[in-house]
């Protein structure tokens, strides 16, 4: 008689994948539902200032009586948005600058990699103050200076998977047998060397939930009176005397979507 193994245990890694997945998408209908589940308008001054949490306002309301509980969601599909646009951008401009420079090397990825060091050499969020500075406040373009900020260490993870992937044997073959350079490239190249970039934009997707809030605080995101964490964070911070606990929701909510990303690229890291 052949005895079976016993149950199959997953990983920890896909146990933890899944429960940071499952987070992650159910904030995501949240804010995709944000005017079915706020009840209340995030911007609409409808209660007394600093009102206790109550069946009508279940997180109670901010300095100017507008429901905690809608602004937080709300602010949730702000940041979430601002996530996503920054990594796409990101992503967008390290991604092809990576496969150039370490494709063609010589002065093309001498030149492309001194100006990925000279980004890199500045602290991020200084540079991001000082692109959105140029672009203009608004949570667009301050993602977008995020996105700018992200795309230089995504083009050398990029640049060090092309230096790899383009010494195997059949990137090697598809070159003798005369396919184009931008064949071997998009065909062979990129899909096996983007597994990487894929787990460091999910960190990058915390780190820009971060980047929000950070700019949001100082007024160079998300702008009054829409919400977003960071401004909830900028006007609760003004009433800490008053209303001490008004910092709760807000840094919560930043700390456990940093968490969730964060633990998700561990595990995909893990898994892949």
């Amino acid at each position: 008689m052949i005895r079976g193994d016993g149950p199959r245990r997953w990983p920890p890694g896909n146990l933890r994948a899944r429960l940071s997945a499952a987070f992650l998408l159910g904030v995501a209908i949240l804010a995709i539902l944000a005017p079915l589940v706020a009840g209340h308008s995030p911007t609409q001054q409808n209660a007394m200032p600093f009102s206790e949490m109550s069946a009508d306002h279940w997180l109670g309301t901010d300095d100017l009586g507008r429901d905690v509980w809608a602004r937080l969601v709300y602010g949730a599909r702000a940041s979430l948005l601002a996530a996503f646009v920054a990594v796409v951008v990101g992503v967008g401009i390290g991604v092809p600058i990576g496969l150039v420079s370490g494709f063609y090397g010589g002065w093309t990825d001498a030149i492309l990699m001194r100006i990925a060091d000279a980004f890199l050499s500045f602290p991020g969020i200084i540079l991001a103050i000082a692109i959105t500075a140029v672009l203009g406040s608004g949570l667009l373009h301050a993602m977008v200076a995020v996105g700018i900020v992200f795309s230089p260490s995504i083009a050398r993870l990029m640049r060090g998977q092309v230096l790899v992937t383009k010494e195997r044997g059949y990137v090697e073959a598809a070159s003798t047998f005369g396919s184009p350079s931008w064949w071997i490239v998009v065909r062979h190249i990129l899909p096996n060397a983007i597994q990487p970039v894929v787990i460091q934009a999910t960190f990058m997707l915390g780190l820009a939930v971060l980047a929000e809030a950070s700019l949001s605080f100082v007024g160079l995101g998300v702008q009054y009176p829409n919400p977003s964490f960071g401004v909830m964070l900028r006007s609760a911070a003004q009433f800490t005397a008053i209303d001490p606990m008004g910092v709760y929701p807000p840094g919560l909510a930043i700390a456990l979507l940093v968490l969730a990303f964060n633990a998700l690229g561990d595990s995909l890291r893990d898994i892949l």
